[in-house]
This record gives C-alpha cells, structure tokens and sequence, in this order.
C-alpha cells in the first residue's frame, strides 16, 4: 500500500506500470498504486475470462482501501470483424473505442526491439489510443 503513497509525492501527470498477467507480488503492488489499469482484450475465451478475474482482484482492492481503480479494457490483436464482435458482445467492461489491429509491422517491430515506423496503420492506432486514454482519464 506504500507504493501509491510513494507515487503520489512524485511530480508526474502519468506514472505507467507494465506489469506480468500474473499474480505475484509486483503485479499486485501495481494494482493498488493504480487509478487506471489498461488491460488488453481478444476475441477469445481465455482473455475474457482473465479479465473477470482482475474484475474480482479490483473489488479486493476496493475491499481492502475503499479505492477502486478504473478498468479500461483495450482491444488488441484484433481483426476488424473480431473487434465488431466483441463491442457487440461486451457487457461486463469499459472499452475503449479505439483498438489495436493484428498487424505484421507490430510483430516486426517486435522482433526487431524497434519502434513502430510512423507512417504504419499500427503506430497511428496506437496514438489515437493514446489520446483517448488521456481524454478518459
């Protein structure tokens, strides 16, 4: 519970944490330090299922501070019409508009531990969600 103490006396707008999809100490610390928790969202029935559950550490969270921090899920790795199914089907987490698409350039830059090029579909979808993400929070 320090860590958010901690963070709070720094002289920053945004402190962005990227942590493991585990449970573990350092995940947990991170969890309640946060105001914001950006969780990335598939068509598939595993990621959904891992949402809910940092649905319930969220409520823990809640219990235990009286804070509750607020859930974004992002749409990642997602083809056009996966995407489509899943704001149609969506019923249990905030979304965010904007997502990101399966894209070759992101698995390339990836493996190349390269930035995305500027002018990729990619790197344009990530700062529109960017700006989204400051503008909701």
């Amino acid at each position: 519970l320090r860590i958010k103490s901690i963070f709070k006396k720094l002289k920053y707008d945004y402190i962005i944490i990227d942590s493991h999809p585990d449970v573990s100490y350092t995940t947990s610390a991170a969890l309640f330090a946060a105001d914001v928790i950006l969780t990335p969202l598939n068509y598939s029935r595993w990621t959904v299922q891992a949402v809910r559950m940092l649905q319930e550490e969220i409520e823990n969270i809640y219990e235990i501070t009286g804070e509750r921090p607020k859930l974004l899920a992002v749409p990642s790795i997602v083809t056009k019409s996966k995407n489509e199914k899943l704001k149609e089907s969506n019923g249990f987490v905030k979304m965010t508009e904007n997502s990101i698409s399966r894209s070759e350039s992101i698995a390339t830059a990836l493996d190349k531990g390269e930035m995305l090029k500027e002018e990729t579909k990619s790197y344009i979808e990530f700062m529109d969600l960017a700006k989204e993400i400051i503008e909701r929070i």
